[in-house]
């Protein structure tokens, strides 16, 4: 009797969205293309990184240059570039966190986003807070 594939879809054919489901996805999709882009990254001396599919590259020196030379990496991939998420700085926010030159500083907009959770998590004790919460990411959204 063969395996049966995993199915990565809920029955109502979407797929999760925020759930363990999207980094193996992301880590199985992109294993050639990140191969490549580490390379390329390593020989200019720039820090290659990505989340799911988020990229950042990082150096001590201005890449500017370099970018093209991952963007084909990327859409020879069979891939887009969001112009509207892209961004050139020299100080990075991800999610909240300012990255800088060995420092990483939450933002206001981060704790207020924290508040709530730790508010809940408080009253109904940690287990059953990601109990609960670990349904809710689970859950079968749009990918849209």
């Amino acid at each position: 009797m063969r395996p049966q594939p995993y199915n990565f879809f809920a029955p109502t054919g979407k797929s999760s969205t925020g759930c363990f489901n999207e980094y193996h996805i992301a880590n199985m999709i992109f294993t050639q293309i990140d191969k490549e882009i580490y390379d390329f990254c390593v020989k200019k001396g720039i820090t290659y990184s990505r989340f799911i599919d988020d990229v950042t590259l990082s150096s001590q020196q201005d890449i500017k240059l370099d970018l093209p030379g991952v963007i084909i990496r990327i859409t020879e991939g069979g891939f887009s570039i969001s112009p509207s998420k892209t961004s050139y700085k020299r100080e990075l926010d991800i999610t909240g966190i300012s990255v800088g030159n060995n420092s990483m500083n939450p933002n206001k907009k981060f704790f207020d986003k924290l508040q709530g959770p730790i508010s809940e998590a408080s009253k109904k004790g940690m287990l059953e807070y990601l109990a609960e919460s670990k349904k809710d990411e689970c859950s079968p959204r749009s990918s849209s």
